[in-house]
């Protein structure tokens, strides 16, 4: 859940400047730096985070399966192009979960609470490390 606080607008605002800033050419050559440097801790991450969320268990088995065994090769390929883009979009919102985990962690390690970090803040009463 989103809890949106009273100056988001501003804050919503420079999170869209930011993403305009990251959408020009070269704007994400310091990510790539950064993240090449880490890129296997990530991924070793973002797999743990997907086998913990269920995501690679015996329904996402019988997908890959079914989309691979379609009979119709037009119907198969359609459906493998799905499951890709379904995989794509549910890698990356895992991913964004990380990254915004991550960033939290390391703003209250610096001493600043997560409500510093950025203008939207997912509600963590859900989280069992937490008490």
């Amino acid at each position: 859940m989103i809890a949106l606080m009273p100056s988001d607008v501003e804050q919503t605002a420079e999170i869209e400047q930011v993403l305009a800033e990251l959408s020009e050419p070269g704007g994400f050559d310091a990510a790539d730096r950064r993240i090449g440097a880490i890129a296997p801790q990530l991924q070793s991450t973002l797999d743990k985070a997907l086998s913990a969320g269920g995501w690679f268990d015996d329904a996402h088995e019988g997908a890959v399966l079914k989309a691979a065994t379609t009979p119709d090769d037009e119907a198969r390929i359609d459906a493998v192009r799905n499951f890709v883009l379904e995989q794509t979009r549910l890698g990356m919102l895992v991913g964004v979960a990380v990254g915004w985990e991550i960033a939290e962690r390391l703003a209250e390690r610096r001493g600043r609470g997560p409500s510093d970090q950025a203008s939207v803040v997912p509600d963590r009463g859900d989280r069992a490390d937490e008490g």
